[in-house]
């Protein structure tokens, strides 16, 4: 009954910059353990910027950069070795995401975009929206994890879709133009036309696809130059 045991142990926390930050920490023992806290190697004492309250618990009004790091509540009993729980302080943060470069894809073909994590603290949830609505979990256009998946795509997916990451910190975004390439339909063939030698004849030819396509001419199996 002499030796400290822990009531109550401290939790990691992550808080924004001017955030304050709580430490619960509290031991048993008979009789009565005492308690302090320890940062940095030194002792805690009661300043401006950190408050060790009656329960135990530290407080940190204002988290700045020199608050962060590792913080040990230490419980000392008449009898035994003290017992030293730690708990770390992290300020949230979230870094700036890798771009996403113009994808062009085949019609029909099944595809997958990657949408990388950025750094952060805490680590960034990932997701994907079109025109403001976000992508579902199932169906032929889907997200799973960071990836945005087509099962066979075809031209009406093409646009723009933005990859999203947000944590305590904020968010990030970054846009990913998505471009179909479908096959080349015609529009207009060429026709058999009988002419008068010496005269001007014009054969017709005209094909319409998302891209659009080029057109090239060959008489006789040989190319024919502009």
């Amino acid at each position: 009954e002499s030796f400290p045991r822990p009531v109550i142990v401290p939790e990691n926390q992550i808080v924004n910059k001017n955030e304050e930050a709580v430490f619960h920490c509290q031991f048993t023992a008979e009789p009565p353990p005492t308690q302090e806290w320890l940062f940095d190697g030194k002792i805690i004492s009661n300043m401006s910027r950190t408050v060790v309250l009656s329960n135990g618990s530290l407080l940190i009004p204002q988290v700045k950069l020199r608050n962060v790091g590792v913080y040990k509540c230490v419980g000392r009993g008449q009898r035994g070795k003290p017992v030293i729980l730690e708990a770390t302080l992290q300020l949230a943060e979230i870094h700036d995401m890798v771009s996403l470069e113009p994808k062009t894809f085949i019609d029909n073909t099944e595809q997958r975009v990657v949408c990388y994590t950025p750094r952060g603290v805490p680590e960034p949830h990932i997701w994907w929206e079109r025109n403001g609505v976000r992508v579902p979990t199932t169906g032929r256009v889907r997200q799973e994890a960071e990836e945005l998946i087509f099962e066979g795509i075809v031209e009406k997916d093409a646009g723009i879709y933005t990859c999203h990451a947000a944590n305590k910190a904020g968010g990030k975004k970054q846009d990913q133009i998505i471009t179909v390439a479908t096959k080349p339909t015609w529009v207009i063939k060429p026709k058999d036309v009988q002419l008068e030698e010496g005269k001007p004849a014009y054969l017709h030819c005209l094909s319409k696809a998302s891209l659009k396509p080029s057109i090239t001419w060959y008489r006789n199996g040989f190319l024919i130059s502009e």
